[in-house]
């Protein structure tokens, strides 16, 4: 059994990376079997609704 895990990163606005202001990130971590798709879903969701995010960066492993 594979585990799936999903880690959201919400930046502030004190990051020093200005490419990365208004984004929030998300890391991946084993995704397989559909739940890639399932993940994007809920981290664009999430940070468009509760962050406002413009832009998603993603991050994987």
């Amino acid at each position: 059994m594979k585990v799936n895990i999903l880690r959201i990163l919400l930046t502030s606005q004190n990051d020093v990376v200005n490419s990365m202001k208004e984004a929030a990130s998300k890391k991946l971590l084993n995704v397989n079997q559909g739940y890639g798709t399932f993940f994007m879903e809920e981290v664009e969701r999430i940070t468009s609704r509760q962050h406002r995010s413009k832009k998603i960066a993603v991050i994987r492993e």
